[in-house]
């Protein structure tokens, strides 16, 4: 592991990979485990903060636009090891909620408890568990959407489910809920350390139910049971990550969404081209696009988000994710009528700016429809890198967009 707490793994990782003229490093190093060490008391309000790096003096640059929530997920769901530290100042229900939590993000990870950092050595050095493949498909969203069973771990409540549809998104709605407290880490916080204290999720509860509250209130267009859920009442979503189809006029229509939560944190970001806004005759020869259905103005448009809780009810959760979703009448509209709605979510996207650097970057792979590096600048996600399209399954033949290690 690096002596930063700021790094991100994926690079770390990738570092024992590069070629170069002098000695790789893969050539007299080899990296041997990945481990992440959690802090039982504050891993809750960690997740669950709204803070950058920068905010907390841990940016290692300026302009460093990563926030705390995104980068704990990275490091989490990267390790091959994750220790659980300061039990002693953590009481067990809380302890077993982080421990059951990490189980599901990262179902590959050996996750071990202690107290002052103090562990087996044999546990962490020559394990030979590190494997960049097997890394890049280990985050438990990742195989959720794949299809492959992950656990659900009954005791704490940690559950989950896939959101599909061919429908978009209302920004107006889905811009109420992902504001609203339904997306928190809340059920993971620690209310008090075994000393008594408060830990730092509980002094802020109050002002956020209020806030839940405020934004429960001015949702137009929403039922009672979805305000319900928008003030926690069907528990929380800790983890959601995917792709999104918004209603944001043409632009929605040309563009997809990449869909990455952690904690409080909702990014929802304008990146690559759906291929049902691509000629036909300039696809890859024999490609189906992944999810493709025959109907006019669809195509392979379309929301696949997987969705990670705490004492979720899923039945709620999903209805209330689905009254976000364009009713048939306001599909039957169209593009041109949407792009009159107020639009909170994308509404001040410059779509000829992200047209250019979407072209620029499709200029610079050599499969000519790739968008790695997309920039990051609605709803604080902060997160960048990209992985093998097979892996997050946007098409079928062809690279696309996934942050698998996200």
């Amino acid at each position: 592991s690096s002596d930063s707490n700021v790094s991100e793994p994926l690079p770390v990782a990738e570092t024992f990979t590069f070629e170069s003229d002098d000695a790789p490093l893969s050539k007299v190093a080899r990296l041997d485990t990945m481990v992440t060490l959690l802090d039982a008391v504050n891993f809750g309000a960690d997740l669950d903060s709204m803070d950058y790096l920068e905010d907390r003096d841990w940016a290692p640059k300026e302009e460093d636009e990563r926030n705390v929530s995104q980068l704990l997920i990275d490091q989490l769901e990267f390790a091959d090891v994750v220790i659980i530290n300061k039990i002693d100042l953590a009481d067990e229900p809380s302890v077993g909620r982080i421990e059951a939590l990490v189980h599901r993000l990262n179902p590959h990870a050996k996750v071990l408890r202690s107290t002052k950092g103090d562990v087996p050595l044999e546990s962490i050095l020559n394990t030979g568990l590190f494997s960049m493949e097997e890394a890049a498909r280990a985050p438990g969203w990742l195989k959720e959407l794949r299809g492959e069973h992950v656990p659900e771990t009954e005791e704490y409540a940690v559950t989950s489910f896939v959101l599909r549809s061919h429908r978009p998104f209302h920004p107006a709605r889905l811009n109420a809920l992902m504001d609203s407290k339904l997306f928190s880490a809340g059920a993971v916080a620690a209310s008090k350390s075994v000393a008594g204290a408060p830990g730092a999720h509980a002094e802020g509860e109050a002002e956020e139910a209020e806030e839940a509250a405020a934004a429960a209130a001015s949702s137009e267009g929403l039922s009672e049971a979805t305000k319900a859920v928008m003030r926690g009442e069907a528990g929380y979503i800790v983890r959601s990550k995917g792709i999104a189809w918004v209603a944001s006029g043409e632009g929605g229509m040309t563009y997809r969404g990449d869909w990455s939560h952690s904690g409080r944190l909702v990014g929802l970001e304008p990146a690559g081209r759906w291929w049902a806004a691509i000629p036909k005759e300039n696809w890859p020869e024999g490609m189906t696009p992944y999810g493709w259905v025959d109907e006019e103005g669809v195509g392979d448009r379309q929301t696949e988000i997987v969705v990670i809780g705490m004492g979720m009810d899923k039945e709620r959760v999903e209805a209330a994710l689905r009254t976000c979703i364009v009713t048939d009448e306001e599909f039957a509209a169209g593009p041109a009528a949407w792009a009159e709605w107020e639009d909170p979510i994308w509404g001040d996207v410059d779509w000829e700016e992200h047209a250019a650097e979407q072209d620029g970057e499709e200029d610079e792979e050599e499969h000519g429809h790739d968008d790695c590096g997309h920039d990051h600048h609605s709803h604080d996600c902060g997160e960048e890198g990209c992985d093998e399209c097979e892996e997050d399954g946007h098409s079928e033949g062809e690279e696309d967009d996934a942050e698998a290690e996200a």
